[in-house]
């Protein structure tokens, strides 16, 4: 039985690991990286990157569900050749300690601005202990640069988390013309205050909420997360939230933030859009998107494929069709903003529950998409455990059973004893035992009669069976064992009513 079990349980682990290859390797694809995607006016959107020889004018990529294609190849085209616009959303740490890094922010921004080579939009928020868009859609270097430097770094508390929260909320309702891609800079020092005095409560709330964060993230495929840090040393907070598709960066000096904004220019810039048109979008809630790319070698003629997939891509309704219109005037874009915040405010509460119930229906709609692609190994984990289930629970009854049945005939075949002190102190509790095997007389305490007594050995002397005859044995005690006023020098019978001394204690066993 124990073989069969050991077998068992080996094969589960084999079950077990084999699908989770298979996964990883869906997951894992060194020529494409999907880097945004989503639905709008019946189109789906994606941006990948491309590489080893994938390119515009050798591939081609068709949309499928569950390996079945449903639409038309679709040739991917450079994001700068492409008619879509970049909008930037750089969201600025508002703590006292990110002060000394503004000459580093501008020249960060300034990099990115002077390295973008499409239409791009930039806004500017900010947070502390909340949340504030500042201004938005501009395309001036100097307007930008200029609200950065009005940014007043006075905030007690830093909660980047929540602010991230916020700044994805204010993304998803923001107005926005089809086929855009959406960028969210969060800006700061790596270092979280949510205001607890106990530091316990504050780690613990800000693990809850950096889990919080990357599976929003994760569920936010339309939108590009960067994370900015100025820090000379590792921040955990932002390794927990640095979960986003870009570029996540640890600045050091000035030389540091230009290299970085034309990193994160030159990350965008190099991505591929691939648009496929559709008949009609029917389901109302986002869904999981796998894309087939085939590349054409023109060498050998062979045509090389690989795939790259989302779990999750929303519908998206907040598209205008005409260009937005630039607000380079901080002071218009404060104005019009007021009516924003208040709608923001309103809708705020409905918003987050709709983000807990759309992290939800992601998990959801993970565990389909692992069910339909390993229907066969899941039915095998699903057998090979319940197999296992079961044999563990056989084991465990059959186990009782057999100490339940020991213990009957250990009682039946033991001689039942009643201990009587005449001198000295037992330790011992009981007063009345059973002799099934062996007692072992005493001072330490793992001994069935336990004495206190300096004159008693550790383990002093021993009462056993032999054939079906009680003895009593010295074991090579300090002071001895005496029976009846003599001292054994070997096993001697023991009757019922003898009187046994060790070290000053005296007693009889009756049976």
């Amino acid at each position: 039985m124990k073989k069969v079990c050991i077998s068992l349980f080996m094969f589960l682990i084999l079950a077990l690991c084999m699908p989770t290859k298979v996964l990883a390797a869906k997951k894992h694809n060194k020529n494409i990286s999907g880097i945004s995607a989503y639905y709008s006016e019946n189109q789906l959107h994606t941006f990948v990157q491309l590489k080893n020889g994938y390119n515009g004018t050798n591939t081609k990529a068709v949309q499928m569900s569950d390996d079945t294609i449903i639409s038309e190849k679709a040739t991917p085209v450079f994001l700068t050749e492409s008619k879509s616009s970049v909008r930037y959303l750089l969201m600025v740490d508002l703590s006292g300690s990110v002060k000394e890094h503004i000459d580093e922010i501008n020249v960060f921004t300034e990099s990115l601005m002077n390295s973008v080579k499409q239409d791009s939009l930039f806004s500017v928020a900010s947070f502390g202990e909340n949340f504030k868009l500042v201004a938005e859609n501009f395309t001036d270097k100097k307007a930008v640069s200029d609200t950065l430097r009005g940014l007043e770094y006075s905030e007690q508390l830093t909660d980047p988390y929540t602010g991230i929260i916020n700044a994805l909320k204010y993304l998803d309702n923001c107005p926005r013309r089809s086929g855009d891609i959406v960028n969210l800079i969060v800006i700061s020092d790596g270092q979280p205050d949510l205001g607890y005095k106990d530091k316990e409560k504050e780690k613990a709330a800000e693990k809850k909420l950096a889990s919080k964060v990357a599976k929003l993230i994760k569920h936010t495929p339309e939108v590009v997360v960067h994370t900015l840090v100025f820090s000379q040393k590792k921040s955990t907070a932002f390794n927990s939230i640095s979960v986003g598709t870009g570029i996540s960066q640890v600045v050091k000096n000035n030389k540091s933030s230009k290299r970085t904004g034309k990193k994160i220019a030159s990350f965008i810039n190099r991505l591929y859009k691939v648009t496929f048109s559709l008949q009609e979008i029917t389901k109302k809630d986002g869904m999981p998107v796998k894309l087939l790319f085939q590349k054409y070698n023109s060498e050998d003629g062979n045509i090389d494929m690989c795939t790259v997939s989302w779990n999750y891509v929303p519908i998206l309704k907040t598209f205008f069709s005409k260009d937005i219109p630039n607000k380079d005037d901080p002071s218009s874009s404060s104005e019009s903003k007021g009516d924003d915040d208040k709608k923001q405010d309103n809708i705020e509460d409905e918003k987050a529950v709709e983000n807990d119930k759309s992290i939800v229906s992601d998990k959801y709609s993970k565990f389909l998409i692992f069910i339909k692609d390993n229907k066969v190994w899941l039915f095998v984990i699903i057998i090979a455990a319940v197999v296992l289930i079961i044999c563990i629970i056989f084991i465990v009854v059959l186990k009782k059973k057999a100490a339940k049945k020991q213990k009957v005939e250990n009682i039946q075949n033991a001689i039942c004893m009643k201990l009587q002190v005449i001198s000295g102190k037992c330790k011992t509790s009981k007063m009345e035992f059973y002799l099934t095997n062996q007692i072992i007389i005493g001072s330490d305490s793992k001994c069935d009669l336990v004495w206190k007594d300096t004159g008693v050995s550790a383990c002093n002397s021993r009462i056993f069976i032999q054939n079906n005859e009680i003895y009593i044995e010295d074991l090579n005690s300090t002071n001895g064992t005496v029976l009846n006023g003599m001292r054994l020098h070997a096993a001697n019978r023991l009757r019922s009513g003898d009187e046994i001394t060790v070290g000053t204690s005296r007693f009889v066993l009756w049976f």
